[in-house]
């Protein structure tokens, strides 16, 4: 038993240990470096979640700031030239095309709505024989504008 002793187990023994030993301090080392990259991890997390948070903050602060100007538009009166036309068909057409716009931009404003009949149809406002008649009615729209701002003011 004596010769088992010192043949097998105590070799064995001191074979074994320093593998032992050695593959716990290499656990060790393992377990460190993954708690090293978990804890990098959860700081690049936390960074991405303030970055984020951040982000989002900015874009509210830029969705009210659009939502504001919204309201300041729809609370403006729309000014709008209404084209005419001679020929009766075509008359036709541009009422039911006017009536839709119409409607569209009566709902986009919280104040007055209001219609000039211009001169020459839709492509035609700005031609040179009907340049001078539409730029009169623009200046008529400008005045009143110009008019009832200085009124406001006093």
């Amino acid at each position: 038993m004596k010769d088992v002793l010192t043949s097998i187990v105590i070799p064995l023994v001191v074979g074994i240990v320093p593998a032992f030993i050695s593959f716990l301090g290499a656990r060790y080392q393992a377990n460190s470096a993954l708690q090293t990259v978990k804890e990098q991890q959860q700081a690049e997390l936390q960074k991405l979640k303030e970055q984020h948070s951040v982000d989002l903050q900015k874009l509210r602060e830029q969705q009210q700031a659009e939502l504001e100007k919204l309201k300041e538009q729809q609370n403006a009166e729309i000014q709008r030239i209404r084209e005419q036309s001679l020929r009766d068909i075509e008359r036709i057409v541009v009422d039911s095309v006017t009536t839709l716009l119409k409607k569209k931009w009566i709902n986009t404003t919280s104040k007055a709505y209001i219609e000039y009949n211009g001169i020459g149809t839709h492509d035609e406002l700005l031609n040179p024989e009907y340049i001078q008649e539409n730029v009169e009615i623009i200046k008529q729209i400008l005045n009143k504008i110009k008019e009832k701002a200085f009124k406001e003011m006093v």
